[in-house]
């Protein structure tokens, strides 16, 4: 258990207890700390960077910071500039929802730069210096000799650069007209590949030599029976005029709906080919776009989902991209094409006037405004919702889920003033940036976006010379305010109805010097114990490393060029300038001594391990991070890494010490505070992923042993839980430790059965099928479990229920319990009360579910994400206006809850769950 526990007067909890609502100790298992420096991503900071080239001349540039959906329109406020005279840049106010990358564009004689970011927070990232490769360009043509000499070029295909050693693709190019042309590449002894893609042709491969001293040049490639050759010529030929690529077929098409109305705003595309473009019917339904190829399928996207409009030549459309359309056109021929309504949706408006307002649809920073009678209108019969925002002047921002089934109520008549003043130890302060979400919305309405935990962002606003901002909100949502002042650290804040909040920022005026530095190094300074980066310096001049910082306690870390941390302690900041030593490695250790593994299964065995005579052991990989895990395996399941790029951090440095079988493992944390470790199988001989919770303190070393796993488990459960070729979604059960998950070694399954059954997705109703030879029993039986006493949850069940059920596992021994999913699940009522007896709130209390944390961190591959057929559903959760709520399909058992506070701590507490009856939860500020 975590050691942050708030005493509970006695008075109170003595009633409490008489009653049967409390325990002795009702205070949580874990206060989790959070300020505006959490808030994940890059907001309101910037970089300064200098260009040189390897001559260590300045380079002019254009400098960008590029979101990683900069493509898809979001990450606004994204900025450019270019180098100065002296070759830097400086970009100030960047703000992106996610990490980014910073792009640096020189003329054609230097190569262009890409580099991954961390985001900083309110502050700047000194990258130092960026030193660009001469960019070598090679053009050439690509002719097919005939058996009489005669040569024709090649009308298309492909050319590749190949690194001679490995085979590595060193570039890539398309032939057009049989010429190509590459740069932007790294010259080594290479050879260049020519693909014709014909199917069965030989490998067109031959040996290029590259003059590095020169930085254009031309080559023939001459295909001749299997054979390629290179010539160099003397002069490259003059290419004659390059006809424009033109797109070769125009829709021209208008959408109306089945009682003959147009459908303005809808969104067209075309169905599998995303780099063809899109377009927007007109107030008319009207719609034209160009496309290269003839299309099979059209999309048409509106805030109730897609429509798909296909023509009827495919004979498989089981196979085609999207499944079988909604609607038959003729694309091309038809001029006009009817769209069914599948249900009307009624706008109740009131307190202000209907005509003001503006609807969007989307999510995160990507809405697109639709028209009204767009919304009145739904074309598409799958049940998935997304958000639709209103928008009315002097309001801020109203969200809904859409489609809804019946009508959508928008009442601004009670709308409050939300006023925020902003100042420091000197007065208010002016402009300040002040970004407000609103956080409840993705709890309470269930919405399936990709992160639903994320909170819904409204805008930025600026403070006025007094320092103060106001809108009209909704008193029923829940405000966040987050403000960024340059030189302050950033403040986040809860808004209330009808008052003015008021909120000082603190200032980040004391000077912090970093010795001990290299050349080429990178500092990284966090909040102790957190993520939250406040300054990222790339090290150039190492006498002159420094940062101004508010007052608290950081951990520092120092990386070489690989991104490796080398070493870093913690450190607390005062009211006095500070040097710290980056020579000292305090970070925290944590030696960890693991059990023999098993024989690697056959099917994960090399062919000379086949062959052996000795089965190779398996070998644990170990791994840590401050949250669920994201691309690594969970259990048999290999997790995708969820959005934006990597942060170029490796934050845990695992050490394996010579041991027997290799089983003891040195892990050095970057910071302290509470990191989660995760062990799993390297080759899948185990097929649970175990982790454990601990906190360590700066220059801590502790040691934790694995135990045996020699306890198993036996039981059964009722679902046609099946996989589809991506497998399913998600752990389908863990085991928590009954004094939490710092307690001990916690373990997460897949699917508890050894044999997996492949379902077929339903295109139309969006659901898994299971295959025909499912068989009626789903017994299981699981081996290699570590003993004792844990609550087991699951999503095994045919509905959607939350709760663990007690499970003792002992040690070379096997418990059996009973079958999953065949307890009833009722309602549970929760009280949340201060410590006087007083309900609070303005909060969000809601059901932990670390299956679905797991699942939501690979959101974005379609089969296993928000629209997996088998997707772990989102978990309960209720804001608290003073009293009692109410969690509906609670099993009796054991729940994990999470109170989170708008703009503070979030609390979890593991509590006994027994539908029917009231809990009371008491907090004590």
């Amino acid at each position: 258990m975590s050691n942050q526990r708030a005493a509970l007067p006695l008075a109170w909890c003595a009633f409490l207890t008489a009653i049967g609502a409390c325990s002795v100790d009702n205070s949580p298992d874990w206060v989790e700390p959070r300020s505006a420096l959490d808030r994940p991503g890059w907001y309101h900071a910037g970089f300064i960077v200098r260009v040189l080239d390897e001559q260590d001349r300045p380079v002019e540039a254009t400098v960008s910071a590029i979101g990683p959906w900069a493509g898809l329109g979001r990450d606004r406020g994204l900025a450019t500039t270019t180098t100065n005279e002296d070759g830097y840049a400086e970009l100030r106010d960047v703000s992106s929802d996610r990490s980014l990358y910073i792009s640096v564009e020189p003329s054609e004689r230097l190569r262009p730069m890409i580099l991954p970011l961390e985001g900083v927070s309110n502050g700047i990232a000194d990258l130092g210096v960026l030193r660009l490769k001469r960019n070598i360009v090679i053009t050439g043509t690509v002719k097919r000799v005939a058996n009489t000499g005669s040569s024709t070029a090649v009308a298309e295909g492909s050319v590749s650069l190949r690194a001679v050693d490995d085979g590595e693709r060193l570039g890539w190019a398309e032939v057009r007209d049989g010429w190509f042309r590459l740069d932007d590449f790294d010259v080594e002894p290479m050879e260049i590949e020519f693909d014709d893609r014909t199917p069965r042709t030989p490998d067109y491969r031959a040996r290029l030599l590259i003059d590095p001293e020169r930085q254009t040049q031309h080559f023939d490639l001459l295909v001749n029976g299997d054979v390629l050759t290179v010539e160099d010529p003397d002069a490259p030929p003059e290419r004659g005029p390059v006809a424009a690529e033109v797109p070769t077929h125009r829709i021209a098409l208008r959408f109306v709906d089945s009682e003959g109305e147009p459908i303005p705003t809808a969104r067209v595309s075309v169905a599998g080919r995303p780099q063809e473009p899109s377009a927007v019917t007109d107030a008319d339904g009207r719609v034209s776009m160009d496309t290269e190829a003839v299309p099979e399928q059209l999309y048409l996207s509106g805030p109730w989902g897609t429509v798909s409009i296909g023509v009827e030549s495919p004979e498989d459309w089981e196979l085609a991209f999207g499944g079988p359309p909604d609607v038959v056109a003729d694309i091309l021929g038809q001029g006009e094409i009817e769209i069914p309504i599948v249900r009307r949706v009624e706008l109740e408006i009131s307190g202000v006037d209907p005509q003001v307002l503006v609807y969007s649809s989307g999510y995160g920073r990507q809405w697109r405004t639709v028209d009204r009678t767009l919304v009145e209108r739904v074309f598409d019969d799958r049940t998935w919702q997304g958000l639709l925002r209103v928008e009315a002047p002097g309001h801020l921002p109203r969200f809904a889920a859409y489609p809804v089934p019946g009508p959508l109520v928008f009442d601004f008549t009670g709308d409050g003033q939300h006023a925020l003043v902003v100042v420091n130890e000197n007065g208010p302060v002016a402009g300040v940036t002040v970004d407000l979400v609103e956080v409840a919305t993705p709890y309470l309405d269930r919405v399936a976006v990709n992160d639903p935990e994320a909170d819904i962002f409204l805008g930025s606003l600026t403070t006025d010379a007094d320092g103060r901002l106001a809108r009209l909100g909704d008193p029923r949502a829940l405000y966040v305010a987050y403000v960024y002042a340059e030189g302050h650290d950033p403040a986040r804040v809860f808004l209330q109805a009808g008052s003015e909040t008021r909120v000082e920022i603190a200032q980040r005026d004391v000077g912090v010097e970093f010795s001990g530095l290299s050349v080429g190094e990178r500092l990284r300074v966090k909040v102790a114990g957190r993520d939250s980066l406040v300054a990222l310096n790339r090290v150039v001049d190492p006498s002159r490393v420094a940062v101004r910082l508010a007052p608290g306690t950081y951990d520092v870390s120092v990386e070489n060029a690989d991104s490796d941390v080398e070493r870093g302690t913690t450190f607390a900041v005062g009211k006095d300038p500070l040097v710290v030593d980056t020579t000292l490695d305090r970070r925290p250790e944590l030696l960890l001594r693991l059990p023999e593994l098993p024989a690697v299964p056959a099917r994960y065995r090399s062919e000379g391990e086949a062959a052996a005579e000795t089965s190779p052991a398996d070998r644990w990989i170990v791994w840590a991070g401050r949250r669920t895990t994201r691309g690594r395996p969970m259990g048999a399941l290999a997790v995708t890494t969820f959005g934006g790029v990597r942060a170029s951090e490796t934050p845990v440095e695992v050490e394996v010490l010579d041991e027997p079988h290799e089983r003891v493992r040195v892990l050095r944390f970057s910071g302290s505070g509470r990191w989660l470790v995760y062990l799993a199988a390297e080759r899948r001989s185990v097929p649970h992923l175990y982790f454990v919770e601990v906190e360590l303190a700066a220059g801590e070393t502790r040691e934790l042993e694995m135990p045996r796993l020699d306890a198993s488990l036996e039981g059964a459960f009722e679902r046609d839980l099946v996989g589809n070729t991506h497998g399913v979604a998600g752990p389908r059960m863990i085991l928590i430790r009954a004094g939490g998950a710092d307690a001990g070694w916690n373990v997460v399954n897949r699917l508890p059965r050894e044999v997996f059954f492949l379902g077929r997705i339903d295109t139309r109703e969006f659901v898994l099928r299971p295959p025909a030879d499912m068989p009626e029993n789903h017994d299981f039986a699981m081996s290699d479990l570590p003993a004792g006493e844990y609550h087991l949850f699951h999503h095994l069940g045919e509905d959607s229920v939350w709760g663990g059920v007690d499970v003792s596992l002992r040690a070379g021994g096997t418990a059996r319990i009973p079958r999953l999913g065949s307890d009833q699940p009722g309602t549970w009522t929760v009280e949340v009360v201060d410590s006087k007896g007083r309900p609070v709130r303005d909060q969000v209390l809601r059901v932990r579910d670390r299956m679905h944390e797991a699942w939501a961190a690979y959101q974005e591959i379609p089969t296993t994400g928000a629209y997996a057929a088998d997707g772990i559903p989102l978990p309960p959760a209720a804001r608290l206006r003073g009293e009692p709520v109410s969690f509906e399909s609670i099993r009796p058992g054991w729940v994990e809850l999470v109170l989170d506070d708008p703009a503070g701590p979030a609390r979890h507490y593991l509590r006994k769950a027994e539908p029917g009856s009231k809990l009371t939860l008491v907090v004590d500020d």
